[in-house]
């Protein structure tokens, strides 16, 4: 107790680290055609990508302009792309493997998505925002705490194929609200170098 109302604790966010892509030539801009759907997954049971994909193939119907391209790999590319086959959903839903060049991957989709049933503090929650691009989670996917709704994303209300067909929906009906510039100031305070001003300032009032 004596501790505590000597040296009152402060709290501190996680110091995220953005790796320096300004040397990178950022060659993509928005899909203009139609509305790209970007998720940086593992294609394992965590990911939830069968609902995902399921869900996508519905939406799709309803809004013909919609892609959903799924970044990674893992053991369930058979059964993803048995889905994706038997639905004759090639057109809407590609596997695209890893990606080497996650900046442009951020900069050309319309939203990045992740349909995860558990999950860490995800990185790819902040690079797309830093990126300018508004996140779409279920929840408890790491990172949601960054959300807001309808200023740089939104939170479905479960896991099921229903909450992110929903979730999917909204985000295409109200697609014009979202400002980039907006997006990439939700997250400017998590990049290392602010995050380490902060850090010394906490020191100095402590010592």
């Amino acid at each position: 107790k004596i501790l505590k109302e000597k040296y009152p604790s402060k709290l501190i966010k996680n110091i995220i680290e953005i790796a320096d892509f300004s040397d990178i030539k950022i060659n993509s801009q928005k899909n203009e055609s139609g509305l790209l759907y970007l998720c940086p997954a593992r294609y394992d049971e965590q990911k939830n990508l069968p609902n995902l994909i399921n869900a996508f193939i519905d939406f799709n119907k309803k809004y013909p302009d919609t892609k959903l391209r799924i970044v990674g790999s893992g053991p369930m590319k058979d059964k993803l792309n048995k889905i994706i086959k038997n639905n004759n959903a090639e057109s809407c839903v590609e596997l695209a493997g890893w990606s080497l060049d996650m900046p442009n991957e951020y900069t050309k989709a319309n939203f990045t998505i992740l349909a995860s049933v558990f999950e860490g503090y995800g990185m790819v929650v902040i690079e797309s925002m830093y990126y300018g691009t508004p996140f779409l989670a279920t929840p408890f996917t790491g990172g949601t705490a960054l959300i807001k709704e309808g200023l740089n994303g939104y939170i479905a209300e479960g896991f099921s194929k229903e909450n992110i067909y929903d979730l999917l929906v909204k985000s295409h009906d109200n697609k014009n609200i979202f400002n980039s510039e907006s997006i990439k100031s939700s997250v400017k305070d998590l990049t290392k170098d602010n995050m380490d001003k902060k850090l010394i300032e906490f020191w100095k009032e402590t010592i």
